[in-house]
């Protein structure tokens, strides 16, 4: 494989649905990042009005491989409440690691949402934004 010489800023996009649900959801995309990436920054942005009453659970953005069946966080947890805010209003979201995520494995995008305590009430849609460079 050739060296690339210059380094090349990307973003990917992944879109998902957060079900109305207390349960813990585990949210494939379906977009994929390569080994040795570094991450730069992981902004979200919801696509619809959100509804986050009683949304006490947290979430994290994690890259998976399903081979390794392992995984690595992107961004520090953070509760729903606090990330899903107004439609069209976007979410810096604070990296694991402040100099940027190195990937030591290629891996799928997965927004991990945790079990919401009490009773629940939300439903999201948010896009995330991840810039990375390779």
């Amino acid at each position: 494989m050739a060296i690339n010489e210059f380094l090349e800023q990307r973003v990917a996009r992944a879109e998902y649905t957060v079900l109305a649900s207390a349960a813990t959801q585990s949210l494939p995309s379906g977009v994929f990042l390569p080994a040795g990436a570094i991450v730069t920054g992981v902004t979200f942005i919801n696509t619809g009005a959100p509804t986050i009453a009683n949304a006490s659970g947290s979430i994290d953005l994690r890259v998976a491989n399903t081979q390794l069946s392992g995984s690595q966080a992107l961004v520090s947890t953070a509760m729903i409440k606090n990330v899903a805010s107004a439609q069209t209003i976007p979410t810096i979201m604070v990296l694991s690691y402040s100099g940027g995520v190195v990937l030591s494995n290629a891996g799928e995008l997965i927004l991990s949402v945790q079990a919401t305590s009490g009773t629940n009430a939300h439903t999201w849609k948010p896009s995330v934004f991840v810039g990375y460079v390779v």
